[in-house]
C-alpha cells in the first residue's frame, strides 16, 4: 500500500491559522445562505432556491476541507478550495434578486485571493476593503425599498448578513489588534530572553576572563570592573566602583599616569597603553599592562575610557632579575665588570666638566685560591660574600663597588679633591681585613692587595684606569701582601719584569734547574746537629741569585708552587736518605721541608709525601713537614686531616713562625703537631726584656705542656743562644750555627765525622762537648 508523501508546508504557522479562520467564516456564511434558500424553497415552493441551498451546503463543505488544508500548511490547495467554493457560491446566489448574495460573496472571494497572494499589511488591507464593501451593500439594501418580490425572510437574512459583516469587521479589527499585541508580546519576550541570554554570555565571558576589564567615567572613577580585579589586587569590586582609579595607582606612577591620560581625554590621542604599578590590598606592588581606548557619546564628547589590565608582575620580576644578572654579580650582588665599566666611563665624562678627580681601587684577595682549594667552593663563595659585606661597610653610598671576577674587586670613587683621599680609602679598606672572617664557625684571617690610581691630566679611558690599577695591585703583591700601592708609570716595567720572571721560573721548575740548600737545626746548648731544613734556591742565568721571598711568591701567583714543592720534597728526601746511608753520624738526621697552603690543599698531597719517602727510602719518622699557623687554619679540616694521616705513618709536623698567627690554645690542642718553631722576630728581641721575652718563655712552656719540641729560629748571636738554653729552649736554628749550604757541604763534614752526632762550633759559642769546625 502506497503512502502519501507528507505535505511540505508553504505557509507560516500564523498564515495557516489566518486562512483556516477565514475558511471557517466563509463556511458559516454559506451555511447561512443555505438556510435562507431552504426557507424560501419551503415558503414558495421554488425548486431553484432549494437547489441553491444544496449547492451552498456543498460549497461550505469544500470550504471546510480547505480549512483542513490550511491547518496543515498547504496554502496552495487551501486557496484553490476557497476560490472554488466562492465561485460556486457566486454562481448559485447571483440569480437571486437583488444581487446581495453575490455582492456579499465578493469579500469572501477577495479574502481567498488575498490569502493566496498577499501577506502582512497587504493582507489586512484586502480583508478590510472586502468587509467594507459588504457593509456598504447591506446599508444600501436597508435604505432602498425592498422589492415586492423579496420575501420577508430574505430581507431579514440580508439584514442579518449586514450585521454579521459589521460584527465581523469589528471582530477582525479586534482580532488583528489582539494578534498584534500577542506578536508584540511574543517578540518582546523573545527579545528579553535573547537579551538575558546575551547578558549572561557577556557576564560569563567578562567574569571568567583572567584580565581585568574596566571602564572609567569622565571624572576618572571606576564604573565597571570584573571579578579579575579582586583576584589581582585583593580590593573588593563593589567598594572599588565609584572611587578614583588614581587611588589604586602606585604613588611613584600617579603623576606620570595622569599626564599620559590627559591627551586621550582631550582627543589628542585615541588610545592609551602603558605599564604601571598598582597598590594591592596588602600594600604589595603589582605591575600591569594598561590598554584602554577613549569613549565618546553621539555628540563626540569624551565620557570615559574602557580597556583591560593585564598582570605582568611575574614578567617584570623576571626582567628585573635578568637585568640584575646582566649587570650584577650573582654571588655577592655587587656590580659586575660591565656595569662598573659603564659607571667608570660616565664618571670620566662628568670629570671633564668639573675640577674633581676620579679614583679607582683594584683589590685582589691574597691566597684566596688556597682557601677555595682547601675548604671547597662553598666556603670560598661564603668568604667572597663576607668580603663584599665588609667592603660595603667602609664605603660611601655613592661609591661603586664591583666584583670583576674570581677574587678581584674594584671600587670607583668620584668627586675626589686630592689623591690622598683615595689613599686614605685604601687604608680603610685594608683595615676591614684586620679582623678574621667567620666562615661557619671557623675564624679565617685573610688579607688583600690593593692597587690605586687617580685620574690626572690628559685623556684616560676606563680600560686605561683598570689596567693601571691592576698593575699597581700587582706591585703591591710583590712588595708584600696585605698592602696597597699607588700607580706610577714605572710600575709597568716592574710588572713586565715580573711576568718575565714568572716565565723564567716556569722553565726552571720544568727543567728542575733549581737547587737546595740545607740549614742545620741543633740542640741547645751543646750544638749537636739533629736535623736540617731544606730551602730552595734559584740562580737565574741573567739576574743571578733570586731571593726565595721573590720566587716563592712568584711561584704561588703563577700556580707553580705545587710542582715546585713536589720537586723540593722528592729531592730533599733523596739527599738526606743518601747522607744517612753514607755516614753513621747522620743515621738519625731529620729533614724539615716547608709546605705551602696550596700543597696542603692538594687532594694528592698525602700520596705525594708517602711516594717520595718510598721512592727515596727515607723513613717517615725522619721527615718533618713545616706549616705555618695560617696555612693550617686556612686549609681547614681537610688539610688538618691530611696532616693527621701523615702523622699516623710517623711523619712529624712542625708549626712554623709560631706566634705570628691567630692560633688559640683550644685549636692547638686539636692539631697534630710535634714541634713549635718560635718566629725570628721574637728571638731577635729576646734580650730586650720586653714582651717578646715573655712570649718566648710562654711558647717554651706551652711546648712542654703539649708534648712538642720547641725550635728557636733566627739565632744570630751567642748571647741569645745562651739565654735560650737558660730558659729551657731545647733546639735552635740560625746563622750562628750555619747558613744554608748545598748537600755536598754536609756530605764533606759527615764524611770525616766520628760515629756520633756532629757538633757545630760557631766562633762566639762555647759548646759543652768537643767542637768541630763551624759549617757557617
Amino acid at each position: 500500500m502506497e503512502h502519501a508523501e507528507p505535505v511540505q508546508p508553504d505557509l507560516s504557522a500564523d498564515d495557516s491559522l489566518e486562512l483556516a479562520r477565514l475558511a471557517a467564516v466563509g463556511a458559516g456564511v454559506m451555511a447561512l445562505f443555505a438556510i435562507v434558500g431552504g426557507l424560501i424553497a419551503i415558503t414558495t415552493g421554488d425548486i431553484a432556491s432549494a437547489a441553491a441551498a444544496g449547492l451552498n451546503v456543498a460549497a461550505g463543505a469544500v470550504l471546510l476541507h480547505g480549512r483542513r488544508q490550511a491547518l496543515q500548511g498547504d496554502g496552495r490547495r487551501a486557496a484553490v478550495l476557497l476560490v472554488g467554493s466562492v465561485l460556486v457560491f457566486v454562481l448559485v446566489t447571483a440569480p437571486i434578486p437583488p444581487p446581495v448574495p453575490a455582492m456579499a460573496a465578493v469579500p469572501i472571494m477577495g479574502v481567498a485571493f488575498a490569502l493566496s497572494f498577499l501577506h502582512g499589511r497587504r493582507l489586512v488591507v484586502a480583508v478590510v476593503i472586502g468587509w467594507a464593501v459588504s457593509i456598504i451593500a447591506g446599508i444600501m439594501i436597508e435604505m432602498t425599498p425592498a422589492s415586492p418580490d423579496l420575501p420577508p425572510v430574505l430581507a431579514a437574512a440580508i439584514r442579518i448578513g449586514s450585521m454579521a459583516s459589521v460584527t465581523g469587521l469589528v471582530g477582525l479589527v479586534l482580532y488583528r489588534h489582539r494578534r498584534r499585541l500577542e506578536r508584540a508580546d511574543t517578540s518582546a519576550r523573545a527579545a528579553t530572553a535573547a537579551l538575558s541570554d546575551s547578558e549572561a554570555r557577556y557576564r560569563t565571558v567578562v567574569e571568567d576572563v583572567r584580565e581585568v576589564i574596566f571602564r572609567i567615567d569622565a571624572e576618572g572613577r571606576w564604573s565597571l570592573l570584573n571579578r579579575a580585579w579582586e583576584e589581582l589586587t585583593g580590593h573588593d569590586v563593589t567598594s572599588s566602583i565609584g572611587r578614583s582609579a588614581l587611588e589604586f595607582v602606585h604613588a611613584d606612577d600617579r603623576e606620570n599616569h595622569a599626564d599620559l591620560v590627559r591627551p586621550v581625554a582631550h582627543g589628542v590621542q585615541h588610545e592609551y597603553r602603558r605599564e604601571l604599578r598598582l597598590e594591592g590590598m596588602d600594600s604589595t606592588t603589582i605591575w600591569v599592562d594598561v590598554h584602554a581606548r577613549a569613549l565618546h557619546d553621539e555628540a563626540g564628547t569624551f565620557v570615559g575610557m574602557s580597556g583591560t589590565l593585564t598582570d605582568i608582575t611575574t614578567r617584570r620580576a623576571l626582567e628585573e632579575r635578568l637585568l640584575v644578572q646582566a649587570f650584577h654579580d650573582d654571588l655577592t650582588g655587587l656590580a659586575n665588570r660591565a656595569l662598573f665599566k659603564d659607571r667608570l666611563e660616565h664618571a670620566l665624562t662628568r670629570r671633564e666638566q668639573s675640577s674633581r678627580l676620579v679614583g679607582l681601587l683594584y683589590l685582589d684577595v691574597d691566597r684566596f685560591k688556597t682557601v677555595n682549594d682547601s675548604l671547597g667552593h662553598t666556603a670560598g663563595d661564603a668568604l667572597l660574600q663576607a668580603i663584599a659585606a665588609r667592603l660595603r661597610s667602609v664605603l660611601r653610598p655613592e661609591d661603586t663597588i664591583a666584583r670583576l671576577g674570581g677574587d678581584e674587586f674594584a671600587i670607583l670613587v668620584e668627586d675626589v679633591r686630592l689623591p690622598d683621599e683615595t689613599l686614605a680609602l685604601a687604608k680603610r679598606v685594608l683595615g676591614a681585613f684586620d679582623l678574621p672572617f667567620d666562615l661557619d664557625g671557623r675564624q679565617m684571617s685573610i688579607r688583600a692587595s690593593i692597587g690605586v690610581v687617580v685620574t690626572g691630566g690628559g685623556e684616560r679611558t676606563g680600560d686605561d684606569l683598570l689596567r693601571d690599577a691592576d698593575v699597581a695591585m700587582y706591585r703591591a703583591k710583590i712588595g708584600g701582601r696585605g698592602s696597597y700601592a699607588m700607580f706610577e708609570p714605572s710600575m709597568q716595567a716592574d710588572v713586565a719584569a715580573r711576568m718575565e720572571l714568572e716565565s723564567d721560573l716556569r722553565a726552571a721548575v720544568e727543567a728542575e734547574s733549581l737547587t737546595l740548600a740545607y740549614q742545620p737545626i741543633v740542640t741547645l746548648p751543646d750544638g749537636h746537629i739533629i736535623g736540617v731544613e731544606a730551602l730552595a734556591r734559584w740562580e737565574h742565568p741573567d739576574r743571578g741569585v733570586v731571593s726565595p721571598l721573590v720566587f716563592i711568591a712568584c711561584a704561588e701567583d703563577a700556580g707553580l708552587i705545587i710542582t715546585l714543592g713536589r720537586w723540593v720534597l722528592r729531592r730533599a728526601c733523596a739527599d738526606v736518605a743518601e747522607l744517612r746511608r753514607s755516614s753513621p753520624a747522620a743515621q738519625h738526621l731529620r729533614l724539615s721541608v716547608n709546605v705551602s697552603p696550596r700543597q696542603l690543599s692538594d687532594v694528592d698531597f698525602v700520596g705525594i709525601v708517602l711516594g717520595a719517602l718510598a721512592e727515596t727510602g727515607l723513613p717517615p719518622d725522619a721527615l718533618d713537614l713545616e706549616v705555618t699557623e695560617s696555612v693550617v687554619f686556612d686549609c681547614g679540616e681537610e688539610g688538618i686531616e691530611r696532616l693527621r694521616v701523615l702523622r699516623a705513618t710517623g711523619v712529624g709536623v712542625s708549626l712554623d713562625d709560631f706566634g705570628t698567627g691567630y692560633s688559640s690554645l683550644g685549636n692547638l690542642r686539636t692539631l697534630p703537631i710535634d714541634q713549635l718553631k718560635i718566629d725570628r722576630t721574637f728571638v731577635a728581641a729576646l734580650l730586650d726584656g720586653g714582651i717578646e721575652t715573655a712570649v718566648v718563655e710562654a711558647v717554651i712552656r706551652l711546648g712542654a705542656a703539649l708534648g712538642a719540641s720547641v725550635v728557636a729560629e733566627g739565632i744570630e748571636d751567642a748571647a741569645v743562644a745562651t739565654r735560650l738554653a737558660e730558659i729551657g729552649c731545647p733546639l735552635g736554628q740560625g746563622y750562628l750555627f750555619g747558613r744554608p749550604q748545598p748537600i755536598e757541604h754536609l756530605q764533606d763534614r759527615y764524611r770525616d765525622a766520628p760515629d756520633s752526632p756532629t757538633t757545630i762550633r760557631p766562633a762566639r759559642f762555647v759548646p759543652v762537648v768537643v767542637p768541630l769546625t763551624s759549617l757557617g
